[in-house]
């Protein structure tokens, strides 16, 4: 059994009949079995070269698959978004063996970046065994403002102005800033926030915020529990 790939030698040795006689209609529904087997498992193979009983040593049974790799990966429609932060999201790479289910989980991951409206692989293939995969994104505003403006007998006027961009660098880096103004302290608050999702091979992830804030809590003491008949006019 030769170029059985990611599927072990072992599995694929069960699926060979063994006659005394070589009988090819049997060999050939043994293959067709191993092929479907491979279809299940997301996998493209297909039968090599000189299958059958071999030339100088008839009593060796040649079992050729060749299973379908990636050569290439192309990312079509990207003007932001950098195509080293779109590959690092897939485990299907260049030289790996094509797996339909593994495509559609990568599918899903670009997707969930939340950058793009629409991720579409199309693979073509460009040779026996070789397949070329192409990515056509289509890419969504990352960057956001907002603003607005409000007043309350308790906070009197207040205020606030927020700057987001969710696809920095095009590395799919988050910036934000938010700016308030007002509320019972009367003072101005800043937040400024930084998320890199990818610091390293391992997927680590990295969250720093930076802000100065004034935090004012009350407690009212007449919503203790107090004994019956007890009054108080206390509070904090």
């Amino acid at each position: 059994i030769t170029g059985s790939g990611p599927v072990p030698v072992a599995e694929i040795d069960k699926m060979v009949t063994r006659t005394a006689v070589y009988s090819l209609s049997q060999f050939q529904i043994d293959f067709a079995n191993i092929l479907d087997m491979y279809r299940k498992k997301g996998y493209v193979a297909e039968m090599g070269a000189d299958p059958g009983p071999k030339l100088d040593d008839q009593s060796v049974l040649v079992v050729p698959i060749l299973v379908q790799r990636v050569t290439e990966i192309k990312i079509l429609g990207n003007k932001k978004t950098k195509v080293k932060a779109i590959l690092r999201e897939m485990t299907t790479q260049e030289g790996s063996y094509f797996n339909f289910d593994n495509l559609r989980k990568d599918q899903q991951k670009i997707f969930n970046m939340g950058l793009f409206e629409t991720v579409e692989p199309v693979g073509t293939p460009v040779g026996v065994g070789k397949l070329s995969l192409s990515l056509t994104v289509k890419e969504k505003q990352s960057g956001t403002v907002s603003a607005g403006i409000g007043f309350s007998n308790r906070q009197q006027l207040i205020g606030f102005a927020q700057l987001a961009e969710t696809n920095f660098r095009g590395m799919a880096e988050t910036v934000s800033l938010r700016w308030e103004t007002g509320g019972i302290t009367g003072r101005s608050t800043l937040e400024l926030g930084y998320v890199q999702p990818w610091l390293d091979p391992k997927h680590t992830s990295l969250s720093v915020q930076l802000y100065d804030k004034v935090f004012v809590r009350f407690a009212n003491r007449l919503n203790d529990q107090v004994p019956v008949g007890t009054t108080t006019t206390t509070q904090d």
